[in-house]
């Protein structure tokens, strides 16, 4: 399981999202446990919050599930690798 949060700046805005990219397959099994560990690090998350994706594009990720989520740009977590930038597509 990879766990990133991705941080930018645009016109003096910031902004963050986090990712879980795990393996490969396209099961709601899975997708319900990576959707159950991103509430685990961020409990105010709700389903609504989570947007369920594909790595399309990718050096080493490609076709990977995936999800993703907004988050407030200081937020992070001890489990997650902090990039600046995005090294993948998401479908």
């Amino acid at each position: 399981m990879i766990k990133r949060i991705i941080r930018w700046e645009v016109n003096g805005t910031q902004y963050a999202w986090g990712y879980i990219f795990e393996g490969y397959g396209w099961s709601f099994t899975d997708y319900a446990a990576l959707v159950k560990e991103a509430k685990r690090d961020f409990p105010r998350l709700l389903d609504d919050d989570i947007i369920v994706n594909r790595v399309t594009k990718s050096a080493d990720m490609k076709g990977f599930k995936a999800i993703s989520f907004r988050l407030e740009p200081a937020e992070s977590h001890s489990n997650y690798e902090i990039w600046d930038r995005q090294d993948f597509e998401l479908a």
